[in-house]
């Protein structure tokens, strides 16, 4: 479960900013279900929606987010010795380029917080810190500055540490290489981001499409398809085989990476798997006559949408943090809020999954399935940079029509037009 997340100088983002996914207390608003935490004086929100402006940056969060979990995940598995690590540092100042990447975030395991982060440049990581605090009570786990040479490990973190550590690499996390030495509680670490940060991006691949489907074969698709009026009657998957060309292409194609990236990501990207899934939906038509379209022919919203829904449900029946960018792409109003509605509603969301989306439909500022503190904006600074702020820093009341409010600016994170005709040149009336 995640509770906040901080990060500075990552593309967009210059100056440091934070997401909370922490329930204020003050507001009373209904509609949504909090996550509560036994013992806990503070309860979770299940959802959280991000409104901007184009290139405000609110995809910047959300993909903040899937590459702090990249990091941790990736960096002592895939990064070879000396590699440079993936930074993407703030651009519009030449300040930026040579200060450090900042991540951090505060999550629960097993009933327990911690609070994890770490700081880079291309070259290193610079610092990493673990604390935990069961009943509250804070706990160094381990502390590391490159600039101190060695990681200060607590009394608390058992294990195998100093040989683990003798593993690290410059260019790779504690936590990374721990989680492969099969360290227990680090790999709870590990786990969750590996869990918890992925997300739909706004982009649309129909491969990846339907390998979610081939790959999961979810019995709920359809029937959700089905409610959302799309035609949609049945699925049938089948395996086929790559075409003998197509095969030979893909092996070119993996021997050249494998050989400039080594054999690990060769196989990564082009596995020795040459088949693949075919998806044909099926369509009620005439008379109640099915028809069978394949994939190919479906229109980008079922695409999207059949997408939306997979990775809904994993995040669900695992308990885990989904982000969506922009989850109105593709999506009718309607289908935007049943998605929010499934994560705020704890019949739906008994295992106290997550959801994080970015979006432009300010139909969801009404649609009664989100309080006033699900609420975020992203707005650009006058120096190019990302801020982040909630809509509770703004006075309100629950009888507010929010979005009327967000359209006519009272919140900003809105456009601002300049004469648009002027582009045109004058414009004769007769």
């Amino acid at each position: 479960m995640l509770l906040r997340f901080g990060v500075s100088n990552y593309r967009s983002i210059r100056d440091y900013v934070e997401l909370s996914l922490i329930a204020s207390d003050a507001i009373k608003d209904k509609g949504t279900d909090l996550l509560e935490l036994p013992g806990a004086k503070y309860r979770v929100l299940p959802a959280i929606v991000i409104y901007g402006a184009n290139a405000a940056g609110k995809s910047t969060i959300h993909m903040a987010l899937g590459a702090m979990g990249g990091h941790v995940v990736n960096s002592f598995r895939k990064l070879e010795a000396g590699a440079p690590i993936p930074q993407h540092p703030f651009a519009l100042d030449k300040a930026s380029k040579d200060e450090p990447t900042h991540f951090d975030c505060d999550f629960i395991i097993d009933g327990v917080r911690y609070h994890y982060g770490f700081e880079f440049n291309e070259k290193e990581f610079e610092r990493e810190w673990l604390y935990s605090f069961p009943e509250g009570y804070r706990r160094v786990l381990f502390n590391r500055d490159s600039a101190n040479g060695e990681i200060e490990f607590g009394k608390h973190l058992r294990g195998k540490n100093r040989a683990i550590e003798e593993l690290m690499r410059p260019n790779s996390l504690f936590v990374s290489v721990a989680a492969q030495s099969s360290h227990e509680e680090l790999k709870k670490i590990y786990d969750f981001f590996r869990q918890s940060t992925n997300g739909v991006g706004a982009s649309l691949n129909d491969a990846n499409v339907q390998k979610s489907i081939g790959s999961t074969n979810d019995p709920r698709l359809v029937p959700f398809l089905q409610t959302a009026d799309t035609g949609i009657a049945g699925l049938e998957i089948r395996e086929e085989s790559q075409p003998e060309e197509a095969k030979k292409i893909l092996s070119v194609l993996r021997n050249t990476l494998a050989s400039e990236l080594g054999e690990e990501a060769g196989g990564a990207i082009f596995d020795e798997d040459t088949s693949r899934s075919a998806i044909f939906f099926k369509h009620l038509g005439e008379d109640g006559e099915l028809f069978e379209l394949p994939f190919s022919r479906e229109s980008r919203g079922t695409k999207r949408l059949s997408k939306v829904v997979l990775s809904a449900y994993k995040a669900l029946d695992n308990g885990s943090v989904l982000f969506i960018d922009e989850i109105d792409t593709s999506l009718h109003t309607l289908l935007s809020m049943k998605l929010v509605s499934l994560f705020a509603n704890k019949a739906t969301n008994p295992h106290g999954a997550q959801l994080v989306a970015t979006t432009h439909d300010t139909n969801l500022l009404c649609c009664g399935v989100i309080r006033r503190d699900q609420i975020w904006f992203a707005e650009k600074a006058a120096d190019g940079g990302t801020q982040l702020y909630p809509l509770t820093d703004i006075k309100t009341r629950n009888t507010d029509n929010l979005e009327k409010g967000y359209l006519q600016g009272r919140f900003g994170a809105i456009p601002y037009f300049g004469d648009v005709t002027a582009l045109f040149g004058a414009v004769d009336n007769g």
